[in-house]
C-alpha cells in the first residue's frame, strides 16, 4: 500500500503548481511506479533482490573483519581523537 501510495503522491506532484513549473516529471514517476509495483507489489523479486544485496553486503562486512587483526582498525579510530604531540 505505502507504494502504491507513494506512486500516487508523485502523480499528484506533477500538477502544474504554479503555472509550468512543475516538482517531478511525469515520465519518470510513470516509470519509477511501474518498476516499483513489478518488483514488490506483483510479486516477491523485489524482496529477493533486496535480501540477496543484504546478503551480499553482510558477507562483504565479515570478509573485511575477519581479515583485520585489530590494529589496523585501532589506528583508524583511535589516531583521529588522540592529543597531538
Amino acid at each position: 500500500m505505502f507504494l502504491i501510495a507513494l506512486l500516487l503522491a508523485g502523480l499528484v506532484m506533477t500538477f502544474p503548481l504554479l503555472g509550468a513549473t512543475r516538482l517531478v516529471q511525469a515520465d519518470r514517476v510513470i516509470l519509477w511506479g511501474v518498476v516499483l509495483f513489478a518488483l514488490f507489489v506483483s510479486g516477491t523479486q523485489g524482496f529477493d533482490l533486496t535480501n540477496a544485496i543484504e546478503g551480499l553486503r553482510v558477507r562483504m562486512i565479515e570478509t573485511i573483519a575477519e581479515g583485520d587483526t585489530g590494529d589496523g582498525l585501532i589506528d583508524l579510530v583511535a589516531l583521529p581523537v588522540a592529543p597531538p604531540g
